[in-house]
């Protein structure tokens, strides 16, 4: 995790510089139809991006999953497992944003979430490898 001071400032809050240049390398890096969403601690939207031949639902559905990911604090791969399984139960938790889809990771730095990605348009696993790739990306982010 090099570089991870700059990654984060002193009240672990995401450098949305970092954030925004790792995002559009991603983005412009790919033809695909695909959506990531980038959303703080507190699940609130930071930073967005979709390729022009994204459909809307995919763009919405990237920030669920990013959201989900956020609040719940572990990946939307396990949250849709725990739901399978009767694990968990998401409409017990009165909030319609939560999915339980596969493609949101949460963003840890110095064992702390600090955030979290979501990745839609893709397959399950597209997404999750390509959330898995930004956080790769901006953890070794250089200015």
């Amino acid at each position: 995790m090099s570089n991870c001071n700059s990654i984060i400032d002193n009240q672990k809050i995401l450098n949305i510089n970092f954030v925004m240049a790792t995002l559009s390398n991603i983005i412009s890096s790919t033809t695909q139809a695909i959506a990531i969403a980038i959303v703080n601690r507190h699940g609130e939207l930071i930073a967005f991006s979709a390729n022009d031949n994204c459909f809307p639902l995919p763009r919405k559905v990237a920030f669920r999953k990013a959201y989900t990911a956020s609040l719940l604090r572990r990946e939307t791969a396990i949250v849709s497992e725990e739901v399978k399984t009767g694990r968990l139960n998401l409409s017990s938790l009165n909030d319609p944003l939560l999915l339980a889809m596969p493609g949101g990771i949460p963003i840890i730095i110095e064992e702390n979430i600090v955030g979290a990605v979501g990745v839609s348009g893709l397959t399950a696993e597209q997404d999750i490898a390509l959330a898995k790739q930004y956080i790769d990306r901006l953890l070794s982010f250089k200015e």
